[in-house]
């Protein structure tokens, strides 16, 4: 169905989806570090949908790095994964709130670039500054 779209309309709605996915995780791990409930992490339902999320995220990065050429979007859906890991990781760190609280800020950050690649504040598909043609030495 994205194939369909106009590019505008696609990247709007890819945008805006990733956005809310990583905001929604990043709210849902803010209430887990506030309330201190980290082993709801452990929990083998909640960390098969974590991993889920990494596997998505992660090969959509990847995907739009290698095969589509835009690292942006790459990068904010590398960043996301990297979040959700710290998620599940947080049961095995010495301070779990700092795992939970950094992987919530990951996926928080990661959800704003989402969105303003979105909404196209970012622009997604940027071209390399031209290189100076002059390389004489000044004087």
């Amino acid at each position: 169905m994205a194939s369909t779209l106009p590019d505008s309309r696609r990247e709007l709605l890819l945008g805006i989806g990733a956005a809310a996915g990583s905001l929604i995780l990043g709210l849902v791990l803010v209430g887990i570090a506030v309330t201190d409930r980290i082993g709801l992490l452990s929990e083998i339902a909640v960390v098969a949908v974590l991993l889920a999320c990494v596997f998505a995220y992660g090969i959509g990065g990847l995907y739009d790095i290698v095969a589509r050429g835009i690292p942006q979007r790459g990068l904010a859906h590398l960043v996301t994964g990297a979040g959700i890991v710290l998620a599940l990781l947080a049961p095995y760190g010495t301070p779990d709130r700092l795992f939970v609280a950094t992987a919530a800020l990951a996926l928080l950050l990661g959800a704003g670039y989402h969105a303003a690649i979105g909404v196209d504040l970012l622009s997604a598909t940027e071209e390399p500054a031209a290189e100076l043609e002059d390389d004489s030495e000044p004087g």
